[in-house]
């Protein structure tokens, strides 16, 4: 610009030097000038380069930023990472505060952030509530806490499937991560027809609705009930599956059992290689068969079942000796002369599990040509058998058993209510079934008071026989009474099974045990807690035993409060099970015991039967260990899943009947109490309804278990079995105010 002084511009190329002398030069003599362009303004308007766009917050590209760097961040060095100006700054502590509060990001040291530390993942089933949160139990690995799962944390699961959850926090609630394995691929449901597809929506409240894939060929029609399997979901996440079988429509009676068989997949018609198998088997005995057996046809035999049975496979005969030793002969059906080990019969029977029997039907073990014709004890006919002959004395102490395959005569057919009316009748020497009959009773008595004086658990849990008409609708439903001709079937069956348990242990011979292990310390203390709110106790300490059970049922006989506790202590033991292993059984206080008297209807009596008879051979193992544990894990889960189904038909019959006298009243009474309400089983029928406390004001009277009551039903819901009453009228006040209960609840939950 002038001598000496020089600017800066964009040029780094070295200065042209101009001659002197010339024209415009400012500079005399040898002496040179420096020269820099002065750089031009820039030009924003016409810039290439456009300005950066301001990044999108949200709390995912928070938490991604997280994940793709894998380190800690402070809010400052989160904000530079996220090119987040200080403006922003307020939005970015909120979405990291939102993180926190869903346990996504913890704050683990004074302004640093990071990722959880990932816990270790636990694989159970779990059970989801009808209100969408679910729990995982462990009931094999004692002392392990359910965990509970918050409804927002149950992702994909269903009800029974198999999944991975994480734990955090105290009270082990957890996280559902992946669904390891469905656990109901069929549901049963109602079809609905939408604007675009058939839909079934299930009667299990626990499951989704699904979409029906295809309908070609299938003809449906809305409002039948239909059972179906899940196939893949769609893009979108909705469950699609396709029907198996059209059950019938929702006004059938027949409909409910029909959905329980096909929710369980239970098995309905034997499979065809089954009943050409069956076909070769001869209907009556012959010459050859009977070789070898012990001749028991002259001797009087009998059958008692109920009136409604077909498969009599236990028959009884009695006599005694001079010295006055009474011999009992239990006389059971020879089912494994009929069905070889690993036979095609054999293997479906063993998948089956047992027999399930509903209030319209039975769904056997055994095709009926063998569990209702040749392996049946029916009267006047020849029959194969396995017997076991116990000796006792007049105190019903066994003093010698022996065992033995026999050929029998069964004398007559006998329901229990016709045997109960010949023991009701004098005693009469020259009837031979009054006779029989008599001393059956009189031996069962004995027994009877021989395993009070020892300790054991009578539970008396009345039964329901549910009567259908020809539509097959409930037309009456009554409490079945409990006999004395009940009572000396099953003293001789425990006989013949503890019997034959001692006999195989005796010679160390492996075989399937009956297994009732003693009640876990929790369900005792809730028990305990139970008998205080009606003032009553168990003794025992810790740990009670069996005869400590039956001095409370025997004190609470005849009482209101008898049906609940009853009920109270079958929730404080522990189910029994199969198993290979000696156990004992804790209800009955024996060391061994095993099924023998049912192989019709149960596989681990089948097994028992061939067990005995390897060891009239002096065979001390015909299966390996391995083998009978497999098959005690598989009965113990079939006997599981009959019960279940049997108990749901029983509980549908019960809706179905009050469905039919909605607005009538019944007496009753309450039978359970929880926080939100209280059960009723009516007096009569034992069918149990539930009230809200919330409908009429209940909160401001008092009631206890066993209170009697009258009541009204206000709605059925058939798909799930429930059954609403109101009061109407109740009976004596409760020494419990109900406000008092309630609270006691809620504060040992807390």
């Amino acid at each position: 610009i002038k001598r000496g002084v020089y600017i800066l511009g964009q040029s780094k190329k070295k200065p042209r030097t101009k001659k002197a002398g010339k024209k415009g030069s400012a500079s005399k003599g040898p002496m040179t000038r420096k020269t820099i362009s002065r750089p031009a303004p820039p030009r924003w308007g016409t810039s290439k380069k456009k300005p950066k766009k301001p990044i999108q917050l949200t709390p995912e590209v928070i938490l991604q930023t997280f994940i793709n760097e894998g380190r800690a961040f402070s809010t400052s060095d989160l904000a530079r990472k996220l090119g987040v100006t200080k403006s922003r700054d307020k939005e970015l502590r909120k979405f990291i505060r939102e993180l926190i509060r869903q346990d996504k990001l913890v704050r683990y040291r004074k302004g640093q952030y990071a990722l959880p530390a990932v816990p270790e993942a636990i694989t159970g089933r779990i059970r989801i509530n009808p209100r969408g949160f679910g729990f995982i139990d462990f009931p094999e690995e004692e002392g392990k806490d359910s965990i509970f799962i918050p409804k927002g944390s149950v992702g994909a699961a269903r009800d029974c499937d198999l999944v991975e959850v994480t734990c955090s926090g105290p009270g082990r609630s957890g996280r559902v991560i992946k669904v390891v394995e469905r656990g109901k691929k069929r549901l049963v449901g109602e079809v609905v027809r939408t604007e675009k597809n058939w839909e079934i929506h299930p009667w299990d409240p626990s499951l989704p609705s699904l979409v029906v894939a295809s309908t070609q060929g299938i003809g449906l029609r809305r409002g039948e009930i239909v059972s179906a399997e899940f196939l893949e979901e769609s893009e979108d996440g909705t469950p699609q599956g396709r029907v198996l079988r059209r059950l019938g429509s929702k006004g059938d009676p027949r409909v409910g059992v029909e959905a329980i068989i096909a929710d369980r997949n239970l098995p309905l018609e034997f499979p065809k290689e089954i009943l050409e198998e069956v076909e070769r088997i001869p209907a009556h005995v012959r010459d050859e068969d009977v070789f070898g057996r012990k001749d028991l046809r002259s001797h009087l035999t009998l059958t008692i079942d109920p009136v409604d049975a077909k498969d009599f496979d236990d028959a009884l005969s009695v006599e005694v000796a001079r010295n006055g030793t009474r011999i009992l002969r239990v006389s059971i059906a020879d089912v494994s002369h009929y069905i070889p080990e690993g036979s095609a019969l054999d293997v479906e029977a063993l998948r089956r599990g047992t027999s399930i029997y509903f209030p319209d039907r039975v769904l056997p073990m055994l095709p009926e040509p063998l569990s209702e014709n040749i392996c049946s004890l029916r009267p006047n006919e020849d029959r194969l058998a396995m017997t076991a002959e116990i000796h006792f004395d007049k105190h019903g102490q066994v003093r010698h058993a022996d065992f033995y395959q026999s050929v029998i005569r069964s004398a007559a057919r006998l329901t229990y209510e016709e045997a109960q009316h010949i023991i009701e009748q004098k005693p009469d020497r020259k009837d031979k079934l009054n006779r029989i009959l008599h001393e059956l009773a009189g031996l069962s008595q004995s027994l009877t008071g021989f395993r009070r004086k020892r300790g054991l658990i009578d539970l008396n849990l009345p039964e329901v026989k549910i009567m259908l008409d020809r539509d097959g609708e409930p037309a009456r439903i009554e409490k079945k009474p409990r006999l004395l001709s009940h009572r000396i079937v099953e003293e001789c069956m425990l006989a013949a099974n503890q019997a034959v348990a001692r006999h195989l242990a005796r010679r160390g011979v492996e075989q399937i045990q009956r297994v009732h292990e003693p009640p876990d310390g929790k369900d005792v203390e809730e028990l305990r807690a139970f008998l205080a709110e009606i003032s009553l106790s168990i003794g025992g300490g810790e740990h009670p035993q069996a005869r400590d059970y039956q001095q409370l049922l025997e004190s609470v006989a005849g009482s209101p409060f008898e049906q609940s506790v009853n009920r109270a202590v079958l929730l404080s033991l522990r189910k029994a099970f199969y198993g290979s292993d000696r156990g004992g059984h804790y209800a009955l206080n024996v060391p061994l015991y095993c099924h023998f008297t049912s192989p019709i209807r149960r596989y681990p009596d089948l097994v028992t039967h061939r067990i005995l008879k390897a060891s009239f051979y002096g065979q001390r193992s015909i299966i390996t260990p391995e083998r009978l544990a497999e098959i005690s894990r598989h009965a113990s889960e079939r006997e599981e899943i009959a019960e279940k189904a049997e108990r749901d038909s029983i509980s549908y019959y019960g809706s179905r009947w009050l469905s039919r006298h909605l607005g009538q009243e019944f007496e009753g009474f309450v039978s359970g109490l929880i926080e939100k309400g209280m059960f009723v089983e009516l007096k009569h029928n034992l069918v149990e309804g539930f009230i809200p406390f919330f409908r009429t004001g209940l909160t401001h009277q008092s009631f206890r278990l066993g209170d009697p009551v009258r009541v009204r039903v206000v709605s059925v819901e058939l798909e799930r079995s429930r059954n609403d009453f109101e009061i109407v009228g109740a009976g004596a006040p409760l020494t419990v105010p109900l406000a008092d209960h309630l609270r006691a609840k809620k504060a040992k939950k807390k």
